[in-house]
Formats: structure tokens, sequence, C-alpha cells
């Protein structure tokens, strides 16, 4: 078996190690580096797993640019129609050049004649239509946008991640969110002692409607017996002498 550093082994290879990383969440591999420095090697130099995180992390997001740049299957939108809208200031001064047109009259020629722009791609990311994969790892290694010897990806992950965080408490400080806090906590007491004050109300009446509904149940089988048994049915108790008339006979 391998050896690796703080009195740990190991009996995969780097490869293998991958294989385990790819069904993990990112900040189970992030804590996966601290069980030794081979591993902490592994994780952080696993440009296409944080490759895939930092794009699915943007494209969760609905950043469409990050959804143009992977990769990913897309379409034109049909109800789009081509202009220089599709195209960036870069793409229309080399239009201009190509068409040798000025670019004060580009926008009129091409709206005169759309076939002008034929052999320009549409660059604008808000015209397409994306077919996205179902999970991360899904995710295409396009390589007009997987630089993993230009850029580290696992920063790019956590950078993110840190200017979101930083976005989301832009508008709070400490100070703020602990009398909002104080606040949310005294409300929350008075929710569960009303809540507590119901419950035993409702617990109340419903003994309370127990007890009529048994006393009613009661009642109907007494009202079941009085209409099978009527002998004594509109008799009156001095005249009534039952079987004793039919002994003195």
């Amino acid at each position: 078996m391998e050896k690796l550093s703080g009195n740990l082994y190991s009996p995969f290879p780097p490869e293998i190690w991958q294989k385990i990383i790819d069904n993990l969440e990112a900040w189970d591999a992030l804590k996966l580096r601290a069980a030794s420095k081979e591993l902490y090697c592994v994780v952080t130099t696993y440009e296409a797993y944080w490759y895939r995180q930092f794009t699915w992390y943007l494209v969760n997001q609905d950043k469409k640019a990050a959804m143009f740049k992977t990769g990913c299957p897309r379409r034109h939108k049909s109800h789009v129609s081509r202009s220089l809208y599709c195209l960036t200031m870069q793409q229309e001064d080399e239009l201009s050049a190509r068409l040798q047109i000025p670019l004060d009259r580009l926008a009129q020629a091409t709206e005169e004649d759309p076939s002008l722009l034929d052999g320009s791609e549409c660059t604008n990311v808000h015209h397409y239509v994306y077919y996205l994969p179902k999970t991360r790892m899904e995710m295409p290694l396009n390589r007009e946008d997987y630089n993993p010897r230009g850029q580290i990806y696992l920063y790019r992950f956590l950078i993110h991640n840190y200017r979101q965080q930083r976005q989301k408490a832009r508008n709070y400080s400490t100070k703020r969110v602990k009398d909002q806090l104080k606040i949310v906590q005294e409300d929350l007491y008075k929710q569960r002692r009303e809540f507590t004050r119901l419950v035993a109300r409702c617990k109340k009446e419903i003994r309370r409607a127990k007890r009529r509904e048994a006393a009613l149940l009661e009642m109907s089988r007494r009202c079941k017996k009085l209409e099978k048994n009527r002998i004594f049915h509109g008799r009156r108790s001095r005249q009534y002498k039952g079987l004793s008339h039919l002994l003195e006979c």
C-alpha cells in the first residue's frame, strides 16, 4: 500500500480518489484535504471537478454568460430576429470592416438585408435557449472555456461563493442582526405560548365533543330499542293489566 503522511495508508492511486471525489459535494471534498498531504494535493489539483463545481454554481444562479461559455447545447430563439443586438462591439467593428460599411450605417444596412449578418455568430447570451445537464458532473469540459493551466477553479469557486455571501450580508451589521434576532426570538416565544394555549383549548373542546358524541350514541341505541319494543306504547298505567286478565278467565 502507498503510505500517506500523517500515518495514513491509501490503497488507491489518485485516479481512484478522483472517482470518489466525483461523488462528494464541494464542502465534503474540501474537508477531505485535511486527511493527508497527498489527499490535499489530489483534491486541490482536480481541476475538472472544481471547474464543474464552479460552472454548476454559476448556472444555478441563472448566469446566462456562464451557460453560453460552458459548451452546453443551445439554440437561437426562433422569435428573436438576427440584428446588431446579436453582436459585440468588436464583432460590429469586424463586420463593418468586412462589408466596408461605416459603423453609423451598419444598423440600417443589416435591417434592410439581414443576410449581411451571415457568418457572424450571435454572442448575445440572452438570445439562446440552453439545454443544461441534470447533474454537475455532466457539465461539459469545453476547451474554449476550460483552461486548467491558466486558472485555478477551486479558488474561483470559493471566491464566487464568498462574493455571494458578502452580497447577501451587504445590508446587515452585527448589531442589526443581534437586534432583529432578539425581536424574532421574542415573537417566537409569544407564538409558542399562544400555540400552547390554543392546543389546550382545542383539547378541551375535543373532550367536550367526545362526551357529547358518547351521549348521543347511547341515545341512538335507546331509540332503536324503543322502536323495536313497543309493548307499552300508548298504554295507561292504571288501565294496563298485561296478562293478568287472562288468568282470571
